[in-house]
């Protein structure tokens, strides 16, 4: 029956349904940046900027938005700009192309003394769309359908024989990654993904930056301890989802260094 209404040969049938399954390796070309939390008015690059793999652009968050070089500063991406194969991903709103398979992600900072300002810890986060609801409603003509959604209410108008899809979904974001330290060096540095994560958006969190680190360990040294308490997970990196160490940091340089950013970002 399939094949007479899709007029279709068997082996066509099965690549169509193959395609629900595909998940795309990440194309450069389709990455962009949509959004970030905060952006310096100094900086006067583009978003963009951030997937230009040159070091003569970069991304800047605002001033003050990283107290004692401490906080969440994020840009979201998405992963690819091509239509989603799944047709679930039509009740999304808005579609976030299809899901790709991140496995590696890379960055460029200016390293000090040059770059005070550049990211020292950093994790991922993804999107988890929550779906909601989807109700199929009927209504004899002239009446009024009230639906609710994720708390929120729509009145419309149907015709006797009419039908609506009512769906809501909105996004939660949560780590796909553990707390990864930048070296202060300069030059691509490249953190795996074991296993990888399917995904059609993805944040990178800044947790603090350069300066916050150099005040923190020497304060540290000074008293003697250390004041940070973190979870080893692989490669030496922390999986904690917040760390409290810093708090005490010293801060003798003002607003001027509550900011972070970064050179370039790259996904594979």
């Amino acid at each position: 029956m399939i094949q007479q209404i899709l007029g279709c040969t068997p082996s066509e049938i099965t690549r169509l349904v193959a395609r629900f399954f595909i998940v795309h390796h990440i194309l450069p070309s389709e990455v962009k940046a949509i959004r970030a939390s905060s952006s310096s008015s100094l900086a006067a690059y583009p978003l963009s900027a951030v997937l230009d793999p040159t070091i003569e652009s970069w991304w800047v968050s605002a001033p003050g938005t990283m107290r004692r070089g401490k906080g969440k500063q994020h840009i979201e991406f998405q992963l690819s700009l091509s239509p989603p194969s799944s047709p679930s991903s039509f009740y999304s709103s808005p579609p976030r192309g299809r899901v790709c398979r991140l496995s590696k992600f890379s960055i460029q900072i200016p390293p000090l003394p040059m770059g005070p300002l550049s990211v020292g810890k950093f994790r991922l986060e993804r999107c988890v769309e929550d779906k909601t609801e989807k109700v199929d409603t009927r209504t004899a003509s002239g009446h009024t359908i009230s639906a609710s959604a994720g708390g929120t209410t729509s009145n419309e108008s149907f015709s006797s024989s009419s039908s609506s899809l009512v769906t809501s979904s909105s996004c939660s974001w949560e780590p796909c990654s553990p707390i990864w330290m930048v070296e202060n060096k300069s030059g691509w540095q490249e953190y795996i993904l074991d296993p990888p994560v399917d995904l059609r958006s993805v944040r990178v969190v800044c947790l603090t930056n350069q300066m916050h680190e150099i005040l923190n360990q020497d304060s540290g040294t000074i008293r003697g301890t250390t004041t940070t308490t973190r979870t080893p997970t692989i490669n030496g990196s922390s999986s904690a989802e917040e760390e409290e160490d810093g708090d005490d940091c010293p801060d003798p340089y003002g607003i001027i260094y509550s900011r972070v950013g970064y050179y370039c970002v790259k996904f594979e």
